[in-house]
């Protein structure tokens, strides 16, 4: 799966492997691959959730 998301991305697996543990951030447009390839929003992607009125929770 990995190297599927690698190739996905168009980054290596030492790339994921460093997202996953913390060591490493995607840029934007990485991150909006991401939330395309996981079909969610970005905001969920990130861990951003907001009530109805826009505060977080």
């Amino acid at each position: 799966m990995c190297e599927q998301v690698a190739k996905y991305l168009n980054v290596s697996r030492q790339t994921i492997s460093g997202y996953e543990t913390g060591s490493r951030e995607p840029n934007l447009e990485t991150t909006t691959l991401l939330s395309e390839l996981y079909d969610m929003s970005v905001d969920s992607l990130l861990g951003i959730y907001r009530t109805a009125k826009g505060s977080e929770i």
